[in-house]
C-alpha cells in the first residue's frame, strides 16, 4: 500500500475553508490528509471506509456522498473519505483545530481501512 500523508499549511487552510465553509477560517483549522492505493471496488471500499471512519470516533453526521464519498463528524473534527476507484485510490482528510490531532486520525482511519 503506497502511503502519502501529509500535514498542510495556509494552503490546506484555503482548502478547508472551501469544504468547510467560511467559519473555518475565522477559528482557525489544522488539517491532514493521506492518500492509498486500493484495489476494492466501489461497494467495498465505502464499506471498508465507513467501519474505519467510525471505529475512529467519527459518528456525527455521518452520510455517504455520491456513492464514494463518505463525510463525518466527532465532537470537534471533521472527516472526508473519497473512494476513487477509476484511479484505484482512496483519500483520507481530517480538519479541526489541531493538526497533530488530525494527523493521528488519518493515519488511524488510514491503518484500519487497510487492516492494521
Amino acid at each position: 500500500m503506497h502511503s502519502n500523508r501529509q500535514r498542510k499549511g495556509a494552503p490546506a487552510l484555503l482548502a478547508a475553508a472551501a469544504l468547510f465553509g467560511s467559519v473555518a477560517l475565522a477559528q482557525g483549522v489544522g488539517m491532514s490528509s493521506n492518500w492509498f492505493d486500493i484495489e476494492e471496488n466501489r461497494n467495498q471500499c465505502v464499506q471498508q471506509a465507513t467501519k474505519a471512519v467510525k471505529a475512529a470516533g467519527f459518528t456525527q453526521n455521518f452520510e455517504v456522498v455520491g456513492g464514494s464519498g463518505i463525510f463525518a463528524d466527532n465532537e470537534e473534527y471533521t472527516v472526508n473519505f473519497r473512494c476513487v476507484t477509476e484511479k484505484k485510490i482512496a483519500l483520507v482528510i481530517v480538519a479541526g483545530p489541531d493538526s497533530d490531532l488530525a494527523d493521528e486520525y488519518v493515519g488511524e482511519i488510514s491503518d484500519s481501512y487497510a487492516g492494521k
